[in-house]
């Protein structure tokens, strides 16, 4: 299948066909004998870093808890078998800087875009994907969202058992004029509630 071409997208030889055939035949022809000197410098210089940092972290103790320690406590748990669903907050931060993960899609880290509670969704999803990993995500969040998703299903939810009213009956906003209805957003947008408020 070709490439669809434009102004900023011209490549100067385009490879059709098989993908795994192309790269067979193309192998043969890459001749490295030994990494560039430059390649190495940057490594070494990369691995020396990461020592630095170890010690450091490793170095850091008593309270409040330093993220980096959490990070070098985590580091050898990140084995190939385990996926690790961060939410979004100044911690995940420090993961996604510090914490060395060499799988893709290992470390899931939201760039901030989502609304909070992603990581929940993210380990079920998961487990979905990769039965046999062990998923690490905050247990503390997690309840939190199911207490929220409780609270929504108890006063907001409409059941028809119920006459599509909530187990904790819910106030009835009468239509009025100038009134606008407006709609609150519940465990991130996957949800809503509405209100009738005033323009």
């Amino acid at each position: 299948m070709r490439a669809d071409l434009d102004n900023c997208y011209r490549p100067y030889v385009g490879l059709t066909g098989d993908i795994a055939q192309t790269l067979e035949a193309l192998t043969p022809q890459l001749k490295r004998s030994k990494r560039p000197a430059l390649s190495s410098s940057i490594l070494q210089a990369i691995v020396a870093a990461r020592n630095l940092l170890s010690q450091e972290a490793a170095s850091r103790g008593g309270t409040p808890i330093h993220p980096l320690r959490i990070v070098h406590e985590m580091q050898p748990f990140l084995t190939t078998d385990l996926t690790l669903c961060l939410d979004m907050g100044s911690f995940h931060l420090w993961m996604a800087r510090h914490l060395y993960s060499f799988r893709a899609r290992q470390s899931l880290t939201t760039n901030g875009q989502q609304t909070l509670g992603v990581a929940l969704p993210w380990g079920i999803a998961a487990s979905l994907v990769r039965p046999a990993d062990k998923i690490v995500l905050d247990e503390a969040h997690a309840r939190h969202l199911l207490r929220t998703y409780c609270v929504y299903y108890n006063k907001t939810r409409t059941h028809l058992s119920l006459s599509k009213d909530a187990p904790d009956r819910r106030e009835v906003h009468r239509p009025e004029r100038r009134v606008m209805i407006v709609g609150l957003r519940i465990l991130g947008g996957l949800h809503h509630r509405y209100e009738r408020r005033a323009a």
